[in-house]
């Protein structure tokens, strides 16, 4: 009953659990980075690499995206994609990755860094390397597609 007691006092004065991390939403001091090139578009809708990082001790992969929204309609998507080193893929970690919101409303653009956790075993970021957006929607869904980024290490 004591141990009852004590825990609803934690929570009524906010302690509600076991307190989280914080989030990176950025590739650490310790990650290399390097400028990377890659786009793609649907439309009016286009995505950009500008940058990639490598963490090795955590054993992570970041990439820098950036989204533009040229269209006078707003498009859809989800900023946690794939990502494709030769055969081997992974989906991108969004709980640790910039908060990027689902909706990028008509003219306008966004940015973040998305990371994927762990990185492929014997990781070469001179390997071929794409992003994969698995559905893409513009023109109020009248378009769904997915888009493939070629990512080109090193300002490619």
């Amino acid at each position: 009953a004591g141990f009852s007691a004590l825990n609803l006092a934690a929570y009524a004065n906010g302690a509600t659990g076991l307190r989280l991390p914080p989030r990176l939403e950025q590739p650490p001091a310790t990650a290399e980075i390097q400028t990377a090139g890659g786009s793609a578009a649907v439309g009016d809708f286009h995505i950009t690499i500008d940058q990639v990082a490598v963490d090795r001790p955590a054993k992570r992969y970041w990439a820098h995206i950036r989204a533009d929204n040229a269209a006078g309609t707003d498009a859809e998507w989800w900023p946690a994609p794939g990502l494709f080193i030769g055969q081997r893929g992974t989906v991108a970690d969004y709980a640790e990755s910039t908060r990027l919101p689902a909706l990028v409303p008509a003219h306008s653009s966004l940015g973040g860094w998305v990371v994927w956790d762990p990185l492929p075993t014997a990781f070469d970021t001179a390997a071929q390397q794409s992003i994969i957006f698995d559905g893409i929607a513009t023109d109020g869904y009248r378009h769904t597609e997915p888009v493939a980024v070629p990512v080109l290490a090193g300002g490619g």
